[in-house]
């Protein structure tokens, strides 16, 4: 089954439940650790017991908030408009790679905050840096560049430097909207719902690999 979003832009209910189930999952792990942290708490023999207890619960609960936020903003209603500024999209993307192996770059002023008002953008370059990050599960940098000049001045490019980067065939053909039911799962969940936000927004979405450590997301308008 599948109906219009608004735009011309089809849903599948397989899709949904994709998602639905990505999120579960993604918050699975930090619920279930303040879990563990309460019941080490329910069986503590000792002061430094009830300490290592608390510390998992904190670290788990702000893992957990930051994945809310960033659902929040990546799927629910909260970007769907324009935004005042790009501020809030970029420290939580922040978040979302604290601790991990990969650094963000992006930079204050890029894109140029005026654009944030651009209905769909803020949402699609969040969603754009974590399809990013999925590809290279070694490590490395993720970059936000705003356009230049010219023909150039309304593109936005998502960088991916790594050592090793999974990008196969599915995934991208997910992200262009193009994947078989059969190849509709984790994996490719995000970068499919991420194409269709592309062409729900009216924003032309386009990648390249110049080399085997590269790969290049650009948005324009």
């Amino acid at each position: 089954m599948e109906w219009d979003s608004g735009a011309g832009t089809l849903v599948s209910m397989d899709m949904l439940e994709q998602v639905c189930s990505r999120l579960c999952h993604d918050l699975a792990g930090p619920i279930g650790a303040i879990r563990n942290g309460l019941e080490l708490i329910g069986d503590a023999a000792g002061p430094d017991d009830d300490g290592q207890a608390l510390e998992l619960i904190g670290h788990s609960a702000e893992l957990g908030a930051r994945r809310l936020r960033l659902f929040r903003l990546a799927y629910g209603r909260a970007s769907r408009a324009g935004l005042r500024s790009f501020a809030e999209v970029r420290d939580t993307a922040q978040e979302w790679f604290a601790g991990s192996r990969t650094t963000l770059r992006w930079p204050l002023g890029q894109p140029e905050e005026g654009e944030a008002e651009r209905p769909g953008l803020g949402r699609l370059l969040l969603n754009l840096v974590v399809l990013a990050a999925e590809t290279i599960p070694h490590g490395g940098v993720v970059t936000v560049c705003g356009g230049g000049t010219g023909a150039d001045a309304a593109t936005v490019t998502v960088g991916v430097t790594g050592r090793a980067i999974q990008w196969p065939p599915e995934l991208a053909a997910a992200l262009a909207d193009a994947p078989g039911r059969e190849a509709l799962g984790p994996r490719t969940i995000h970068a499919a719902m991420t194409g269709r936000f592309a062409a729900h927004y009216r924003l032309a979405l386009s990648w390249e690999t110049p080399n085997p450590e590269t790969l290049l997301f650009r948005l324009s308008w």
